[in-house]
């Protein structure tokens, strides 16, 4: 079944002279009707019904307008509305990742020569890259409708005035991969897109504008994305405009837009705002003085960081990464040592917009770092520079997440350190797991041994080992053993590794086998200098843990790192 709705084309001589709609004579145009002589305009019907298996669905897609301005993006809803009695499903997504665009959906158009439009993604032969992505089944309720919005302009390249027959078109299918579309929905229409007259721009802007103070969240930022897309500078009055009266979000979204532009009329609104009482409103202005990268805009921000409150001189610091001006860089290390642990996250994010050598340089000294923060902070800053991670860099965060989860759920989460392990650290990522696995516990409640397991299954090479949990039990006593026994199976594996790797000994693996000296006092000095070593002294203490067969070495290692843990659980967010 197909809906179809057809119109004849408007004279070109009249799109030449810049015709435009009037509130009057907006469907004769749209019906192909320049005179305006119809007396009754036919409404197109864009849905049209489909049996799909058991169920009956009413099925299109919507145009959000049939004449529009050139620049504008010709948008269309995909519309799934349910006339059945159960729920009614289809799948959705999958196949988008390589062009950025759902390719399941099909969309054609035609000039006014019948001639069609090429596609803005496809290579000379006319190909496009249908790469992987993720997908699952759509449910639509009883009685309810689903929409999906498609920027037609993804699709087809609309780069001239004109009248098109578009044809849009997606299979229903009731699983990913089948042979068949159960139905394939189609819709064709005319589309008509006039010139860029200023009369033409003047009445799109003042609809977006009008579109934007009654809108919120993500629909206000879209629509404000729009209008700075579609106008471009002749969009900055009206924004600045915004950004200087009404609600404190309408504000926030016009800072957003202008940091787009570096007109005058641009920068000096977004200056005055950065000294607006409310801290939102300042966090705007900076994030957009960051993007606008001008001489005023760097001044500006390095003027503002002083005394700043630590939430807005967070944005200050990153909006100074973003500039990235030779300018900012010694403010943003310094930054690095501030008081407060948001300002210090900031500082060490706002170097990784600034980039580069020198920043990278100075994230990786974070990165093995005593502070927590600023260790965890830089990590996940050199993973986004997609510089190559350590797992020693990765440990402390790990141990810190000791006692994370049931029952008391004391200290930060591991996951994402033991993720970051996992994806990077190559073949060491087994291993460094393993090696920080609480050996002396293989109760079933044991969430930190389960995360780390968990990890561990999905890491190329590691052993397979199978690990009792129940976060609601004690377990059995058989479960127990076997948790036990894998343990000790997971110990030799590491230690048959460990050992084929002859680890060179340093001065923290000397002080760790000073733990099982026969002199108490020397016992007892090396327990302290281990402590004051941090997290420098980390890996020694996890080996000597692990490893050692000296009963009193893994006995005072254990608790040097529990001392630690209580130092670093405090850095970082719980739970």
């Amino acid at each position: 079944m197909k809906a179809m709705f057809v119109t004849r084309l408007l004279p070109a001589a009249a799109l030449a002279l810049g015709l435009f709609l009037t509130a009057s004579g907006a469907s004769a145009l749209a019906l192909g009707d320049p005179a305006g002589v119809a007396d009754k305009p036919v409404e197109p019907v864009y849905l049209q019904k489909y049996r799909v298996r058991d169920q009956q669905i009413e099925a299109g897609f919507v145009p959000e307008e049939t004449v529009i301005v050139l620049g504008e993006p010709p948008k269309v809803a995909f519309t799934v509305k349910n006339l059945s009695d159960k729920p009614f499903s289809y799948a959705f997504g999958g196949d988008y990742r390589g062009a950025g665009r759902h390719e399941r959906f099909k969309v054609s158009a035609l000039d006014a020569g019948a001639d069609p439009l090429r596609d803005p993604v496809a290579d000379k032969e006319g190909r496009s890259f249908n790469g992987e992505g993720p997908g699952g089944l759509r449910q639509v309720k009883p009685g309810d409708a689903e929409k999906q919005e498609l920027d037609l302009g993804q699709y087809r390249t609309f780069d001239k005035p004109g009248v098109y027959t578009v044809t849009c078109r997606f299979g229903l299918e009731e699983n990913f991969g089948a042979e068949k579309a159960a139905a394939t929905v189609e819709t064709t229409f005319r589309l008509t897109i006039l010139p860029r007259t200023d009369e033409n721009v003047r009445r799109v802007v003042g609809r977006l504008v009008g579109q934007a103070g009654r809108s919120h969240k993500e629909v206000l930022a879209g629509v404000i994305a729009q209008l700075c897309s579609f106008a471009r500078k002749q969009a900055v009055p009206d924004l600045a405009t915004m950004a200087a009266e009404g609600d404190a979000e309408h504000r926030v979204a016009a800072l957003g837009g202008l940091g787009r532009f570096t007109t005058p009329v641009a920068e000096a609104a977004v200056l005055k705002a950065l000294r607006d009482p409310n801290e939102a409103i300042r966090a705007a202005a900076a994030a957009a003085l960051g993007e606008m990268k001008t001489d005023a805009a760097v001044a500006a921000l390095l003027g503002r960081l002083p005394g700043e409150k630590p939430a807005v001189a967070g944005a200050v610091l990153r909006a100074m990464g973003t500039t990235q001006s030779p300018r900012v860089f010694e403010r943003l290390e310094k930054a690095l040592a501030d008081e407060d642990a948001d300002v210090r996250r900031a500082a060490v994010r706002g170097l990784a917009l600034y980039g580069g050598d020198r920043a990278i340089a100075v994230l990786k000294r974070c990165a093995s770092d005593e502070d927590l923060v600023r260790r965890e902070a830089a990590v996940q800053a050199l993973e986004s520079l997609r510089q190559p991670l350590q797992a020693q860099w990765l440990q402390p965060l790990i141990l810190a997440g000791r006692r994370y989860g049931y029952p008391t759920n004391d200290g930060p989460n591991p996951n994402e350190a033991l993720r970051l392990l996992r994806m990077y650290a190559g073949d060491e990522a087994a291993p460094a797991m393993v090696i920080c696995l609480d050996f002396e516990n293989p109760a079933v409640r044991s969430y930190y041994n389960y995360v780390i397991l968990g990890a561990l299954e999905a890491t190329p090479s590691a052993p397979k080992v199978t690990w009792h949990n129940d976060p609601n039990a004690d377990g059995t006593p058989q479960q127990i053993e076997e948790n036990r026994k894998t343990l000790e199976k997971l110990r030799a594996w590491l230690a048959e590794r460990e050992n084929a790797r002859r680890v060179e000994e340093g001065p923290m693996e000397k002080l760790a086998a000073r733990l099982g000296d026969d002199e108490f006092e020397v016992r007892e000095k090396a327990s302290r200098e281990l402590e004051a070593g941090g997290t420098a002294a980390l890996p020694a203490l996890l080996r000597a843990a692990a490893l050692s067969g000296d009963a009193e070495v893994r006995i005072r290692a254990r608790r040097v790192m529990d001392s630690l843990w209580r130092r670093w659980k405090t850095q970082l967010p719980q739970g």
